[in-house]
């Protein structure tokens, strides 16, 4: 339960009570009270335009007027790309001052001063503004997840969408860990969610693998340096991959991604499928080469070392898809897949 929390009443004037539910602000005492840290130990206190931070007593923590605005941190608008905002700790608020901005922590303590550019989201808005805190700088505020979940290809992608919006929805709770989607098709990519999309970088339209292994391999191959900074990315502990087996992408790179992971020291879990029967023979047996190729690689891993990591293969064959349409068919497998990362994501970390 958080120290204190903010509570309205009929009138819509907030104030503050503790765990206790004892009143700590008054109703109306500030025109608004806003921008709580996840443990309500601090607030952001509005009155005269001005804004104050305040602890889970009422008790003002940094004063009205020392800075322009106070804003928690994973609640500024930040420019395009930059996903590092919504990783950052908790209690870590931005603070503008005469067109720069800063950083400040929940008791007031000034973390990096006003020294960095903001700027108005748009002319409408001018109270709402970017930061433009570099990354390097952000770094040292941020949560580092333990867990990587990399959706391969048409399939994977489609998975990491679909778990992306369980753990929005709260109906899993993927906390912890980091989703990406990597694909050779940027048509395709284009299709799933925003963040951490990334095309392989020397694949172009003529190379798309679309159902080739030999060119989803080659794409992996030829993004290697690309491939070691993404899997480096935030120093994750684990990485999950999940791919359909029997295409090009996912069939193809995988094999490269998991000995590139190895490579680093990263511990490695993949999901695969296997086709369903009427996705014809040329999938199903590319597919069987597939998880033949995979199953050498994880044997090689656990003779080397004592380790969870693992290769699960979920075959699409094996389920009754009669009187059923091929929509839900594939919604029913993406709903397993989902399943199946969660349990592997809280083993990876």
């Amino acid at each position: 339960m958080p120290e204190a929390r903010i509570v309205q009443n009929e009138e819509d004037k907030d104030g503050l009570i503790n765990k206790r539910e004892e009143v700590v602000v008054p109703h109306g005492f500030y025109e608004r009270i806003y921008m709580n840290n996840v443990d309500g130990t601090s607030f952001v206190a509005l009155s005269n335009k001005k804004a104050a931070l305040i602890d889970n007593k009422g008790e003002v923590v940094v004063p009205f007027g020392i800075y322009d605005d106070i804003i928690l941190l994973k609640c500024c608008n930040v420019p395009e790309g930059h996903s590092l905002y919504q990783k950052i700790k908790d209690g870590v608020y931005a603070v503008k001052k005469n067109n720069y901005c800063g950083l400040i922590n929940s008791l007031g303590e000034v973390l990096e001063p006003c020294a960095y550019d903001c700027t108005p989201r748009d002319d409408s808005r001018p109270d709402v503004w970017f930061l433009w805190i570099p990354d390097e700088i952000m770094m040292k505020y941020s949560v580092k997840n333990k867990v990587k979940i990399i959706g391969l290809g048409g399939a994977g992608t489609n998975v990491v969408d679909k778990i992306i919006q369980a753990n929005g929805m709260g109906n899993l709770d993927f906390s912890g860990a980091d989703f990406y989607a990597m694909q050779t098709n940027m048509d395709k990519l284009k299709l799933v969610f925003k963040n951490n999309k990334r095309l392989f970088p020397h694949t172009h339209v003529s190379d798309r693998a679309e159902g080739n292994p030999a060119a989803g391999e080659l794409a992996a191959q030829n993004s290697r340096e690309e491939i070691i900074e993404i899997l480096k990315e935030y120093d994750s502990k684990a990485i999950i991959f999940v791919a359909g087996l029997g295409g090009g992408t996912g069939t193809g790179a995988l094999p490269v991604m998991i000995e590139i992971a190895q490579s680093l020291g990263i511990a490695t879990i993949a999901i695969v499928t296997t086709p369903f029967k009427f996705e014809g023979k040329r999938r199903s047996e590319q597919a069987r080469l597939g998880v033949e190729k995979l199953e050498e690689i994880f044997q090689e891993i656990r003779k080397n070392k004592n380790t969870n990591e693992q290769l699960l293969v979920l075959p699409c064959d094996k389920f009754d898809t009669e009187g059923i349409t091929l929509k839900d068919a594939f919604a029913v497998i993406d709903d397993k897949l989902v399943d199946m990362a969660f349990a592997a994501c809280k083993i990876g970390a």
